[in-house]
């Protein structure tokens, strides 16, 4: 069992919570100060695709600030998920994002698929 994991389950367990109901994310853990962000790797394996992309700066001239894409991410060297979320510029930041299984994606698309848009 990874660290990141442990940390999480020994977080349950002194908090006594029922641990049947995962409401909590990894940024309510980072919140509270009992996962350090250090502590979650992460690999992007592929990008797929801009979702929006960022505004250009008029004073640089180049692309700055943030953009929403989906990417197949390797989570603590976990098997790759499909991820969509803000990433800043560079990707030296992240922001809140969903991470889903290629079956989870699929039923997504047809989901979409479906909408009279």
């Amino acid at each position: 069992m990874g660290d990141t994991m442990k940390t999480v389950r020994e977080w349950f367990t002194n908090k006594r919570m029922d641990k049947s109901r995962f409401e909590y994310s990894w940024m309510d853990f980072i919140n509270q100060g009992e996962i350090k962000m250090t502590d979650i790797k992460y690999e992007i394996v592929k990008t797929i695709g801009a979702v929006s992309k960022p505004a250009l700066s008029r004073a640089e001239g180049s692309a700055s600030g943030w953009s929403k894409e989906l990417n197949l991410i390797s989570w603590n060297e976990r098997e790759p998920k499909y991820d969509l979320r803000d990433w800043y510029g560079d990707k030296s930041k992240m922001g809140k994002g969903v991470t889903l299984t290629k079956e989870e994606l699929l039923a997504l698309r047809d989901l979409l698929n479906s909408l009279d848009l």
